[in-house]
């Protein structure tokens, strides 16, 4: 596989992750306030509450994976330094 087909499949699966994300930060924000309404229209109301509401679910979602991801190095590092030590 040359780099430009693997960047364009790397940038595929970030859009996937990331609305993926965008979903769970949905449905999450949809059971924290259900049956808000406001004298807006829908498409109104997306993008002046909703859309940061979102934005900052989506972001600690990042941040607990990121959280996760940093675990996995560190126990991983702990074990190749123990290795080398043996």
């Amino acid at each position: 596989m040359n780099f430009g087909k693997t960047k364009k499949k790397m940038n595929e699966i970030r859009k996937s992750e990331s609305a993926i994300l965008r979903k769970k930060a949905e449905e999450l924000l949809k059971m924290k306030s259900p049956g808000i309404t406001l004298p807006f229209s829908e498409t109104e109301s997306l993008r002046l509450i909703r859309e940061p509401e979102v934005h900052q679910i989506e972001l600690e979602l990042q941040n607990e994976e990121l959280r996760h991801a940093w675990a996995e190095t560190e126990v991983a590092n702990d074990k190749t330094n123990f290795q080398s030590l043996s």
